[in-house]
């Protein structure tokens, strides 16, 4: 994972944590900056996905599993 992976990761980390993160279910309602979050935030959770998968061998569909493997990665 690159350094502005890991700072999205944090910036949508926060954003959660707040309260302020955009639903993806609204986009038409969304601010520029908002769809632009929400993609940067899909292709990091794909990117962590293709990573686990090419080190174990198993795949990761569901997002949660992928930030699992993240948080594992990092320990």
């Amino acid at each position: 994972m690159t350094h502005d992976d890991s700072r999205l990761l944090e910036s949508l980390k926060h954003r959660a944590d707040t309260g302020r993160m955009p639903d993806p279910s609204r986009r038409e309602t969304m601010t520029t900056a908002d769809a632009e979050l929400i993609d940067a935030a899909r292709y990091l959770v794909a990117s962590v996905q293709e990573g686990f998968e090419a080190q174990t061998g198993v795949g990761c569909t569901r997002m949660g599993c992928a930030i699992a493997a993240w948080q594992e990665a990092r320990a």
